[in-house]
């Protein structure tokens, strides 16, 4: 089973946020999908992967976070049922797929 968890990347940008991050888990590997949202680590909930209330957006952005987090749930858990072996990259591709 994946497991998909939301969480601030630490490297910190110049003014001092941290992105918002999507990792999904398989079999001891990781793989990352940038949220395009960042925020002070003072603002992150971290055991509630939620926005603190003190954020201007915290009501959007947790929501936005929930919708994101159960679309990768749900992408892990389709791939499984239809493939005996996924593997994390996989869940990302299908989540986030690039274009060449």
């Amino acid at each position: 089973m994946a497991t998909v968890k939301i969480a601030l990347r630490k490297r910190k940008n110049k003014d001092g946020t941290q992105p918002l991050v999507l990792r999904i888990r398989k079999d001891r590997k990781a793989s990352t999908i940038h949220l395009g949202y960042h925020i002070l680590s003072d603002e992150w909930k971290a055991k509630k992967q939620q926005v603190k209330k003190s954020h201007p957006n915290s009501v959007r952005l947790n929501n936005l976070l929930l919708k994101k987090r159960a679309e990768a749930t749900d992408s892990a858990i389709t791939l499984e049922t239809a493939k005996a072996h996924t593997s994390a990259r996989a869940v990302k591709l299908k989540i986030k797929p690039t274009t060449a």
